[in-house]
């Protein structure tokens, strides 16, 4: 069975972060093996948005053929009149330079498929 611990990264001008820790995570390990990864993506992000303050990279750990794994999912901006999800095919260019496993969308394509099954509910 594969295990997935969800999990966000925060970035801004000072660190990169982990939002929350559980017990007998592996948090400091994948943090220290993706920070200059995620703090890249945060400098992109930063030319083309000056408005933003800082980021979110939003996504999941699992085992991996190099031990844990992140794969990224969604990427939150924040400014400072509030924030913003990037357009999941820009958030995926992002992950692919910065050499971060992502998800095209799997979890909205399934969502959606679930609810036209469904007549919508």
């Amino acid at each position: 069975m594969i295990q997935f611990e969800p999990v966000a990264f925060l970035c801004d001008d000072l660190d990169v972060r982990v939002s929350r820790k559980g017990p007998g995570s592996c948090l400091t390990e994948v943090l220290d093996r993706y920070s200059g990864r995620i703090y890249h993506i945060f400098n992109l992000i930063r030319l083309s948005r000056p408005e933003m303050t800082s980021i979110a990279v939003c996504g999941g750990i699992t085992d991996g053929p190099e031990g844990k794994d992140f794969y990224a999912f969604d990427i939150y901006v924040f400014t400072a009149e509030g924030g913003f999800f990037l357009p999941a095919d820009e958030a995926n260019n992002l992950f692919s330079t910065a050499g971060i496993h992502y998800t095209r969308s799997l979890f909205a394509d399934l969502l959606s498929d679930v609810l036209a099954e469904r007549g919508g509910r």
